[in-house]
């Protein structure tokens, strides 16, 4: 599958070196454009036939998402659903701060992932969990995912 390219913002990273596992790395406070180019890049990787997992992980330092973003979150999945349950296998969320897990249950409450998902502390028991969901379903994990 030919992947899309993408520049990454100061605050949010997608890591596609090891196509199928998706990693993203909220790192910072996005801006509403950096936050728009993310939906986009998560958009553009829903192509095909492929099935893929991600691991979304809010890195310990990371601010508090901001509410407009986790509305239009929850606004972008309902658009996509169908489109999300075809072309992804699984979702990972490593979140070390019991504010953005809550963050998350909100963002579900309004717009249930139509996906397997679990919260994990770490980020190997994510991608281990993750690679596990992708070997089920018969996805070829790239050398050194796991």
């Amino acid at each position: 599958m030919d992947l899309p390219s993408f520049q990454d913002t100061d605050a949010i990273d997608v890591e596609l070196d090891r196509f199928p596992l998706v990693v993203i790395r909220m790192s910072a406070a996005p801006t509403d454009d950096d936050f728009q180019r993310y939906l986009g890049r998560c958009e553009a990787l829903m192509v095909g036939d492929q099935l893929y997992s991600i691991v979304l992980v809010a890195m310990a330092h990371a601010p508090m998402p901001q509410t407009r973003h986790a509305r239009a979150q929850a606004t972008w999945m309902k658009a996509h659903d169908a489109r999300i349950a075809r072309h992804i296998a699984s979702m990972a969320f490593v979140l070390p701060s019991p504010l953005v897990r809550g963050v998350l249950r909100a963002v579900l409450q309004m717009q249930p992932l139509p996906v397997e998902h679990r919260v994990f502390r770490g980020e190997a028991e994510a991608t281990a969990w993750s690679d596990e969901r992708l070997a089920s379903v018969g996805a070829r994990l790239a050398s050194g995912s796991r």
